[in-house]
């Protein structure tokens, strides 16, 4: 599908508006790769999506009214996996390119991360069991390791 060409008049506002983009078709349940040029746009975009959380639910769902989307679950935090050339990504990134086609999942990626790696729809089952073992299990097993957290 083609969309309308928008022209932005400063770099803030094309930000704010991908991110109501973001919001949008996460509310729908699609899975979404936000790509970005440079780490410091990934991360400017994971800053505003952080900040939907101090929107009051109200105007959400009012916006996503006005999207045509289902208002978003209560609780929805809008999580988000970010990948980037940071180091602490560097390990994980075939599993969280493999985890992008998740049903309402948010990955913001800059262009030249998860070559090589296919994206699935719904996910790839073993990355995703592999990933929440270790997300629950380190922590408790390495409480103090600076890399408990993956």
């Amino acid at each position: 599908e083609d969309w309308e060409t928008s022209l932005c008049r400063s770099a803030d506002v094309k930000l704010d508006e991908v991110v109501w983009e973001i919001f949008s078709e996460h509310c729908k349940g699609r899975p979404l790769l936000v790509g970005t040029q440079t780490v410091e746009e990934s991360e400017a975009v994971a800053r505003r999506l952080q900040a939907l959380a101090h929107v009051p639910r109200e105007k959400l769902v009012e916006y996503a009214q006005m999207m045509g989307a289902p208002p978003p679950s209560t609780g929805d935090a809008f999580e988000y996996v970010i990948l980037n050339a940071r180091p602490q990504y560097a390990e994980r990134e075939a599993d969280i390119v493999a985890q992008a086609g998740r049903q309402g999942a948010i990955t913001i990626s800059t262009n030249m991360a998860g070559r090589g790696t296919d994206i699935l729809l719904g996910g790839n089952a073993e990355g995703l069991a592999k990933f929440e073992l270790r997300r629950l299990l380190l922590p408790v097993a390495l409480p103090n390791a600076p890399h408990a957290t993956p």
